[in-house]
């Protein structure tokens, strides 16, 4: 069942959909928090988990998906970035088989971003590279496949590099997809206008929910043909790397850390022991490759007074 197991890690920008993306691929809305209008929500990596069939080969696949935070958006300390890079390793103990790039048609590519996969590969090697997936978000913005193909042959050089060394491994995602056959005549409504009277006549009392909405067969069939698509890619990258997932020797020291908190646990059910506590050593090394790689591309810094805004 191991040979089934895909684990796949969302990175990118915060406003780039990615816990939107990683719900879509799940088919469970509100599975990851989503950020609508109040900024980022994901504070920590989160893993969420579902089971795939795949229709060509029909073998089911587990899929777990870890979303991380907007870590590299310009307000991240080093030591938090590496917290959260080993917390996405102890998430994924089997390994890394695919890091997806999540971008958003209709916004632009910026520099900090096409050094994502420099850094990536700069922390981790070239394997980690040879795993990378583009998934492009606000797919039902455009109004036929000719304005896609149009804006990928006239794409900056910057981002077509990126795409490039990813060996154009792209996925179009309609995160959307529940609003598909649906009545549209709400969206014609001044909804700024009308929620700002709404709350208004509530006297600004809110409490966020997560709404149940039912997917038309429009929807479901959209969400799994896309995530078909992104699970073809995933195998594609797993069969090119040896049928293997990522890892690497801070990998497989995380990996003995959770297995030692996991012994634990079994032999003292009632421990309180800290996770932290057993990832410390694998964080404290980490944060030295942190720290050279910033002292290259900015110069030098403090570790915790800088803001990682250059780093992936």
């Amino acid at each position: 069942m191991s040979n089934n197991i895909r684990n796949i890690i969302l990175m990118g920008k915060t406003g780039n959909g990615k816990s939107s993306t990683g719900n879509s691929i799940l088919m469970q809305r509100g599975a990851f928090k989503e950020a609508g209008w109040f900024g980022s929500v994901t504070k920590t990596s989160e893993i969420n988990s579902t089971k795939i069939t795949d229709p060509i080969d029909h073998q089911e696949y587990s899929i777990n998906v870890i979303d991380t935070p907007g870590l590299f958006d310009g307000t991240t300390t080093l030591t938090r970035v590496s917290q959260e890079i080993v917390r996405c390793m102890a998430l994924a103990k089997e390994g890394v088989h695919a890091f997806v790039a999540v971008l958003k048609i209709g916004h632009r590519f910026s520099e900090e971003e096409a050094k994502a996969i420099d850094h990536l590969e700069e922390l981790f090697g070239p394997e980690a590279v040879d795993r990378m997936i583009v998934v492009f978000t606000n797919e039902d913005e455009l109004k036929s496949p000719e304005e896609w193909d149009h804006k990928l042959r006239t794409a900056p050089p910057l981002l077509r590099n990126f795409l490039g060394r990813c060996h154009n491994r792209i996925v179009l995602f309609n995160n959307n997809a529940y609003e598909l056959g649906k009545d549209k005549a709400r969206s014609h409504i001044d909804f700024q206008a009308f929620l700002a009277g709404f709350l208004h006549r509530c006297c600004n009392r809110i409490v966020l929910c997560d709404e149940e909405a039912e997917l038309t067969a429009e929807g479901k069939a959209k969400l799994e043909r896309q995530r078909w698509e992104l699970l073809r890619l995933v195998n594609h990258v797993v069969s090119e790397n040896g049928g293997k997932a990522y890892t690497s020797d801070i990998f497989e020291k995380v990996k003995d850390a959770v297995e030692n908190q996991e012994q634990v646990l079994k032999t003292n059910p009632t421990s309180e022991t800290d996770g932290n506590e057993f990832l410390k050593p694998a964080m404290d090394e980490l944060l030295p490759r942190l720290l050279s790689l910033f002292v290259t591309k900015v110069g030098p810094v403090v570790a915790d007074k800088i803001p990682c805004c250059s780093i992936m």
